[in-house]
């Protein structure tokens, strides 16, 4: 089954840098995260089952494994990412940029429009 953006939660638009292991740094742009996936494109896949360390230019860490990388010709390599449970996202811990919420509407909102 093919991962749309409509898949996660949260759009975003961050460059990131990201770190594995034995292999140079590279950059790449954070499109969708949730609280256990993040979505980012990059110039190169990079690789299932890889560890990697993604970091913003704030100093936020996010560790997780590379679930899968499919080449998209007009946007690169997106890289569905699974994050390490110490790694579990919330907006509380860090807000990336242009941060797109597309979740449920919250309580307070549901009772608003009844």
């Amino acid at each position: 089954m093919k991962e749309s953006f409509t898949s996660y939660p949260n759009l975003c638009s961050e460059l990131v840098s990201i770190a594995r292991r034995h292999a140079e740094e590279i950059i790449g742009n954070l499109e969708a995260i949730g609280e256990w996936t993040a979505l980012i494109l990059t110039e190169v896949p990079l690789g299932r089952g890889v560890e990697i360390r993604i970091k913003t230019d704030k100093g936020n860490v996010l560790n997780g494994i590379v679930e899968s990388c499919r080449l998209d010709e007009l946007l690169g390599w997106s890289n569905q990412v699974h994050l390490m449970p110490a790694s579990r996202w919330s907006a509380r811990r860090f807000e990336p940029e242009h941060l797109l919420s597309l979740g449920a509407p919250s309580a307070m909102e549901t009772q608003k429009s009844a």
